[in-house]
């Protein structure tokens, strides 16, 4: 069975929250799960936390630009690259710049999803607008209370999941029953959210009466210079001191009497999960969204309201003063551990991923037995135009437009049901095309026909030179290569290629050229190994683009799109693009004019050509490219190719 290729995707993992959460995340995952875990990065810092070797860190590889624009264009390109060099199924994004960079570049099949770490309420509109409609975008969304959730639209809210931050710091294990000292602890960003102004006003009060306590502030941040200056403006500089950051937080909650989270707005505060989580008494502000989840008022801790200078220097007198209730209350404060320990809640996070995985994979299960049935014929019933409203749903996402299309995935559909030329049947025909392509060009640019047969037993193999190929005439996929006749397995192809002649393809895709076409096997010369394909895309006549398909024969088919110039085109389709830069065909000009010649009078077809030997040979005419239900991304190239596409007017539609 396939593993999940799972990625957690960063600006950067420098000390912070949500950063040591991903670590953490990560390394839980890497060691509990069958799955590939990646952290992608968008700088080429070191981790500030300790990330288990099993993990494949992908960081930001493009050289920065003194063009801000230019670096974010970059970043985008980063993204769209290593989501599909890795094969990424889910990408995890806690923030919502992380989430567009994923939810612009991502394939169809990658699923995103975000999170919210912070209050809402308390950013600016445009930053508020940014958050909830990239969230939207997620396929799914993790809240850390249900408070902040219902300020989500409900359509998100009903495909999100509520999960508290665990306790990812291995360090709080390790640490109990220490001796506590005379200190008031604090922990987190310098910054005005912290509220850490009205901890310091706050303390002046218990240092007038409690001499004999000290405050210790870690952390570092925009307000540190000020937070200085009013430790000395409340003469407090031999009681008040702030540590900067530091690698062992557990110790210092540890052995700290009491915490004090004096934040006027939070998220999930892992500074008061930690300090409960070693058994330290503690205060906090009810702050919207997280303390008042943790902490049951006078049972676990105390909740004080935000910005009380004198409701928090009251209850920090409370606790130095009455040691047998901050006992009772730290007892209870360390039971946090079982509630938020990592197995529990990153066991939910990995359930819920492949909750979005499953949904992913039921609906391509879905998908292949609507396919599989329609191909063997078992859907006929279905008249088309209903049958291409299912099938483009499944395959492009999107309802299709039949009255006014404009990409050309829905003017293809269009073009199945309103354009029923009967020349059409001969030319998909692989072995009645050869008549059309001998007048049109030339009997030159045919592949050598070696025979042609009704079924497969009427072959004669001890005719047939060493290399050759068997194919239908009226699919696709119904080719078998054989280089050595010695080697072929002449059952395991007769099966096959019976198969294939039992089915009629057009009611895969309703592709209305296949209906009538009568099944036949013919064999042709083996042309070699790895022949590039060339394929221009015809509209009335005239030749607009083109793509080369390469690495076919090994089973690792790449496709770079070109204008007539032969420049690269930014977009892919199906395949990825060929990293190598390909060569020019020698005979490129002479394939653009062939191809007008094959598609005059027709709104589309795509021409088909080997070049083997510097001499040009046909391969075949298709009405439908990839029968119009795959995407391209980026998508906007489905319109700029259906620009290209002019429909006929005056056609109606015919069962």
């Amino acid at each position: 069975m396939k593993k999940n290729n799972i990625a957690i995707f960063m600006s950067g993992l420098s000390m912070g929250g949500a950063e040591r959460v991903a670590v953490s995340y990560a390394n839980w995952l890497v060691n509990n799960t069958d799955t590939n875990v990646y952290i992608i990065k968008l700088d080429q810092e070191e981790s500030a936390y300790q990330v288990d070797e099993k993990i494949k860190i992908i960081n930001y590889d493009i050289k920065y630009s003194k063009f801000r624009l230019k670096n974010i264009i970059n970043r985008f390109k980063f993204c769209y690259s290593k989501l599909r060099q890795y094969k990424i199924d889910v990408v995890f994004a806690m923030f919502y710049n992380t989430q567009a960079y994923v939810y612009f570049t991502k394939p169809k099949s990658c699923k995103l999803i975000g999170s919210e770490r912070a209050n809402i309420l308390k950013v600016n509109f445009i930053i508020r607008f940014l958050k909830r409609f990239f969230a939207k975008k997620c396929d799914g969304f993790v809240f850390q209370t249900e408070d902040i959730k219902k300020y989500y639209p409900k359509k998100l809210q009903k495909n999100s999941i509520v999960i508290p931050n665990a306790i990812s710091n291995k360090k709080i294990y390790e640490v109990e029953n220490m001796p506590k000292k005379n200190i008031i602890t604090s922990l987190g960003r310098l910054t005005e959210q912290k509220g850490f102004d009205t901890l310091i006003r706050s303390f002046k009060k218990v240092n007038e009466k409690h001499k004999d306590y000290i405050l210790e502030i870690y952390g570092q941040g925009e307000d540190e210079n000020y937070l200085k200056n009013l430790i000395d403006e409340l003469n407090l500089t031999h009681s008040v001191f702030l540590r900067g950051t530091t690698n062992d937080s557990a110790q210092k909650l540890a052995q700290s009497k009491i915490f004090v989270l004096s934040s006027r707005y939070e998220g999930m505060p892992n500074a008061l999960i930690e300090a409960m989580a070693v058994g330290t008494a503690c205060i906090a502000t009810n702050c919207p969204f997280g303390p008042s989840y943790l902490i049951k008022d006078g049972k676990n801790g105390i909740l004080v309201d935000v910005d009380d200078i004198n409701a928090i220097s009251n209850k920090i007198i409370y606790l130095i003063e009455n040691e047998d209730k901050r006992k009772k209350i730290e007892k209870e404060a360390i039971k946090l551990r079982e509630e938020l320990n990592v197995d529990i809640i990153y066991k939910k996070y990995y359930d819920y991923f492949c909750d979005i995985i499953k949904k992913k994979f039921d609906r391509i299960r879905f998908k292949k037995i609507i396919l599989a049935l329609s191909y063997r014929g078992y859907l006929k019933w279905i008249d088309s135009k209903t049958y291409l409203k299912i099938l483009y749903r499944l395959q492009i996402g999107k309802k299709l437009n039949l009255k006014d299309p404009k990409t050309f995935n829905e003017k293809i559909q269009w073009l199945k049901l309103y354009d029923k030329n009967p020349n059409y049947t001969k030319m998909v025909d692989k072995y009645l095309v050869r008549d059309y392509i001998k007048e049109k060009i030339g009997e030159e640019y045919l592949i050598p026909l070696i025979g042609v047969y009704d079924k497969f037993d009427d072959i004669d193999f001890d005719k047939l030179p060493n290399q050759f190929v068997i194919k239908c005439n009226h699919d696709s996929g119904g080719l078998i290569i054989c280089r050595d006749k010695s080697k072929l397995e002449i059952e395991k192809a007769r099966l096959k290629i019976n198969s294939c002649m039992k089915k009629n393809y057009y009611y895969w895709g309703r592709e209305w050229p296949y209906k009538n076409v009568k099944p036949r096997i013919i064999i042709e010369k083996y042309m070699g190994d790895n022949i590039n394909d060339y394929k221009f895309f015809c509209f009335n006549g005239v030749t607009k683009l083109m793509f080369i398909a390469t690495d076919r024969s090994k089973h690792d088919t790449k496709f770079n799109f070109y204008d007539l110039n032969f420049k690269l085109l930014p977009f892919s389709q199906h395949y990825p693009n060929d990293s190598r830069e390909l060569k020019k065909p020698i005979n490129f000009d002479k394939m653009i004019s062939l191809s007008k010649e094959l598609s005059k009078n027709m709104p589309h077809v795509r021409v088909d050509f080997y070049e083997v030997d510097g001499k040009v040979y046909f391969g075949e005419l298709t009405f439908s490219h990839f029968s119009g239900i795959v995407p391209f991304e980026p998508e906007e190239w489905d319109l700029k190719i259906g620009n290209m596409l002019k429909l006929p007017k005056g056609k109606k539609y015919e069962k």
